[in-house]
């Protein structure tokens, strides 16, 4: 899409974009508006972003992309296209069922707040009664995310820097929420309506009221895509947002 037809484009509208009743399609006048499209910065905030980007120093020799979106916006799919097209692809919610798993130090924290009765089951951690606790505790949440955030970030940063790949894409559902936005030279948002998210997550076998604690846990889809770079629309079906990724993987890697 050219800046100049992007000038009015407000990015609350996007929860609104025209479906479908099966929500899988979505008209291609709303794919050339919105696709691909670049964060809309006066000239002084382009100039001090540049600046920014001149100055980092995270991965100098480089290409790394970060990856974002709400809750079941699309993606883990996309991040697996981007792996098909030669990316070298991490996922943080991987590294996070991962440090689930052989994590000592994590495991006996969590259970000194929450009590092994509560949160194990059969030896094996709980995720689905974390979830229930952290999405009805902001309290608790908070506790969590600034416990293992940062072990997550530690480990997909070194992953990078060992990595003899020179192009990466990061899936980091909160990225913004975390303001990590400097360690990334460009940033991708999977923009989905909130009807779309519902849908999914119902789809989940989640109740209508954890669906929505889950998605009001995050900032708004429209506003993840009004501050990334690029915007992938996820509420189309597969095939769409294939070619999308492909299309957008020729931008970043002329």
């Amino acid at each position: 899409a050219k800046r100049a037809d992007l000038q009015s484009a407000s990015f609350s509208h996007l929860d609104t974009l025209p479906e479908s009743e099966t929500l899988k399609r979505i008209s291609a006048a709303d794919a050339r508006r919105y696709s691909f499209c670049p964060r809309l910065l006066s000239r002084l905030d382009q100039e001090r972003k540049v600046a920014r980007i001149r100055e980092m120093t995270f991965f100098p020799d480089k290409v790394v992309v970060g990856l974002t979106g709400s809750i079941a916006s699309g993606k883990s799919t996309s991040l697996a296209f981007f792996n098909e097209l030669g990316w070298a692809t991490t996922s943080t919610d991987d590294i996070v069922s991962d440090l689930w798993a052989r994590d000592e130090n994590l495991l006996r924290q969590v259970r000194n707040r929450w009590g092994s009765e509560k949160i194990f089951c059969r030896g094996n951690i709980d995720k689905s009664e974390i979830a229930r606790i952290i999405f009805k505790s902001p309290v608790d949440r908070s506790w969590l995310e600034s416990t293992i955030h940062p072990i997550v970030r530690n480990e997909w940063v070194s992953r990078v820097r060992r990595s003899e790949f020179k192009h990466h894409v990061i899936e980091v559902p909160l990225l913004f929420e975390n303001d990590l936005s400097p360690y990334f030279q460009k940033i991708i948002s999977v923009h989905v309506p909130k009807t779309v998210q519902l849908s999914r997550l119902l789809e989940r076998n989640l109740s209508s009221e954890n669906a929505a604690a889950r998605i009001s846990a995050q900032l708004p889809s429209w506003q993840k895509a009004r501050d990334a770079d690029y915007v992938l629309l996820g509420s189309g079906d597969v095939d769409f947002l294939q070619r999308q990724v492909q299309t957008l993987s020729k931008r970043l890697i002329p």
